[in-house]
């Protein structure tokens, strides 16, 4: 088991990161800054592996150009957002709920702003609970913004999505399915 927790400063790097590779890993952000040039991935060493993401302050991003945020890559894994937090993915992949068909992703936006390049389901199962904050697309997203899912929840929060030209508001009922 690993356990990171950010609360001021800088954290950055290249190259990738991943929380919970064969095991539990377990981010905590609540202040600083943190970057990833590469990819990053939650649950990346196999169907046990468990890897979480929560982002209550500071900021968080998946930098470069090439590359994705992978909630679940190959087991369970979760990107939470609440308070002031903000994620960010520049990466052409985005973020990818299950990248292997054994991944299980889940994001739960409750607060802050999630900007990414687009939202997509790999091979496994992917979900996306919105209750509060933020989804907005980066400068250069795809046309195919959020595909694939296999539920996306708008809880009592509500659902917000700036597509950066025009923003929207969701009055979906709870447990939308696309």
């Amino acid at each position: 088991e690993g356990a990171m927790a950010v609360s001021g400063g800088l954290v950055s790097t290249a190259g990738e990161i991943t929380i919970g590779d064969e095991g539990v890993g377990t981010w905590t952000q609540t202040g600083g800054t943190a970057s990833a040039a590469g990819s990053v991935y939650l649950a990346r060493g196999g169907a046990a592996a468990s890897g979480t993401l929560a982002v209550t302050g500071g900021a968080f991003a998946q930098s470069g150009t090439i590359g994705a945020l992978v909630v679940g890559e190959q087991g369970q894994g979760l990107l939470t957002l609440s308070g002031s937090g903000r994620v960010t993915v520049a990466g052409d992949g985005g973020l990818v709920l299950s990248g292997g068909t054994t991944g299980v992703g889940a994001v739960a936006l409750g607060g802050g702003t999630l900007e990414v390049t687009r939202v997509q389901r790999g091979s496994g199962l992917g979900s996306f609970a919105f209750n509060g904050g933020t989804l907005r697309a980066a400068a250069a997203a795809n046309p195919a913004f959020m595909s694939g899912l296999d539920v996306a929840d708008v809880q009592s929060g509500g659902a917000r999505i700036d597509s950066r030209s025009e923003e929207h508001t969701s009055e979906l009922q709870s447990r939308q399915y696309l």
